[in-house]
């Protein structure tokens, strides 16, 4: 349940100053640890008299209190507050999250070059979000002019400190636009897959199972499209059903083929892309004619009709 944030008194905050370094940090360290546990009228009352001091640390996760709302009424504007106190240190994890509310608007009108000063100084110290955002801005044009070779160099910058998105992204730039370097492609979409980006492992088995950057590989094709189909990726649940139908790269197993087309039809339908959920059902009427999937199925296209 939210707390009122409690008004420090000026003698408390006196006591504060004369107490030892290690009473400070063993304090602020308790205070994050309450944060993290979601603890946070406890969390709350540790962190707020040293941010009040000026500990940035403690600052940061003030403001992310306010932003979040968590023991706290959600208020973007104290967030900004305290980020902006924090990020003034040199803090850089609030220097992303102020451009944030910059680029956004949250708590403050949006200012597009108020969000690249702030993302550029997080970068300036490595920040992997701001270097993957700074990335995207150069890709569209946002505020600075349109460059893929600066979006490159902010995403290879943001790959090389683990971002997988910008891992995923770099792999797209291989892929499609430079080169097309289909090798480098895999590396990064592999590298991204690895930490679970859904999209890239969709990719990585696509690359796999076309020999696209390496030799053909049904087998692990089909182990990271079905990473990919567990996530929820529409087109990876469709080429697992499709495999499982073929029995390419996994056993033949028909059962299995049809409640995969299943998923890639639904799927399909909640991104609006109902034209290709058809086609889904005509793959499952091939598979197996008069399943019960195929009923429910056209069923949900074709809002409550039933089949044929």
């Amino acid at each position: 349940m939210p707390v009122k944030s409690t008004l420090l008194s000026s003698s408390f905050l006196a006591l504060l100053l004369f107490l030892p370094a290690q009473v400070v940090a063993g304090a602020l360290e308790q205070g994050v640890d309450a944060y993290d546990r979601q603890e946070f009228e406890l969390a709350l009352s540790l962190l707020e008299p040293l941010a009040a001091e000026g500990l940035p640390e403690a600052q940061h996760y003030l403001g992310n209190m306010y932003a979040s709302g968590g023991g706290v009424v959600q208020d973007f504007t104290e967030a900004l507050k305290w980020w902006s106190l924090a990020a003034a240190q040199d803090h850089t994890a609030s220097q992303y999250n102020l451009a944030y509310l910059y680029h956004d608007g949250l708590g403050v009108p949006a200012d597009i070059d108020r969000a690249l000063e702030w993302y550029r100084r997080a970068a300036s110290h490595g920040e992997p979000n701001a270097l993957y955002t700074l990335g995207q801005m150069y890709a569209v044009g946002e505020g600075v002019p349109q460059s893929r070779t600066e979006a490159k160099r902010y995403w290879q910058d943001a790959a090389n400190r683990g971002d997988p998105d910008a891992q995923y992204d770099l792999g797209l730039l291989y892929s499609e636009e430079d080169g097309r370097d289909q090798a480098a492609a895999l590396g990064w979409f592999l590298r991204a897959a690895e930490q679970g980006h859904p999209y890239a492992q969709y990719r990585a088995g696509t690359s796999y199972y076309e020999g696209r950057g390496c030799t053909a590989d049904p087998r692990r094709a089909f182990d990271w499209l079905k990473k990919a189909a567990e996530q929820g990726v529409p087109d990876a649940q469709a080429d697992v059903a499709a495999m499982y139908a073929r029995g390419v790269g996994a056993p033949l197993d028909i059962s299995a083929a049809v409640t995969w087309y299943h998923r890639a039809g639904r799927s399909l339908l909640s991104d609006g892309r109902r034209d290709e959920a058809m086609e889904i059902l005509d793959m499952i009427a091939e598979t197996d004619p008069g399943s019960d999937s195929y009923r429910k199925l056209y069923t949900e296209i074709f809002g409550g009709a039933s089949a044929p």
